[in-house]
């Protein structure tokens, strides 16, 4: 909220400052424990976003932009029934980066209907995708002390 501490914050994130994990409900069983996926992002020409082969990074799109890096380590935490509970840890910023990188292996998040999710789960209506961000880490945009910012896990991922 307050305006003056935007360019550190901005910066925290450009520089590969602030780490994120999120808690995910995917889909089906990855192939491992923990597994990275390394693709390409960019909007198709529909203008939706998706992911693009890494051998198409730095290739330029239709619509003036250029096909970016996008990169995710992921940790099985716990399988449930039809699908797990997956710990993703974004190594890039990109929009709708686990969504997309979950859906390109063939795992879309539950409720996640935009990407290939089941809107319905064990017989109960999914509103919305089943992804939480938990745990935010930086430097103290004033301080620059560590900072982190813990959310804890909603009821789906208990």
């Amino acid at each position: 909220k307050n305006p003056a501490i935007n360019p550190a914050l901005q910066r925290a994130f450009a520089n590969g400052l602030a780490h994120k994990e999120y808690l995910a409900l995917c889909t089906g069983l990855p192939p491992a424990d923990e597994f990275e996926v390394l693709t390409g992002h960019g909007r198709s020409a529909r203008g939706v976003f998706r992911a693009y082969p890494a051998e198409e990074i730095g290739r330029a799109l239709p619509n003036g932009s250029r096909v970016k890096r996008m990169h995710t380590r992921f940790r099985v935490e716990r399988c449930v029934e039809g699908g797990a509970l997956v710990r993703a840890f974004p190594l890039t910023g990109r929009t709708h980066q686990i969504r997309l990188h979950l859906a390109h292996l063939g795992f879309p998040l539950v409720g996640d209907a935009r990407y290939g999710g089941p809107v319905e789960w064990n017989g109960v209506p999914m509103p919305f995708h089943l992804l939480h961000a938990e745990r935010l880490e930086l430097p103290h945009p004033h301080t620059g002390a560590p900072l982190t910012l813990v959310a804890p896990p909603p009821e789906w991922a208990r």
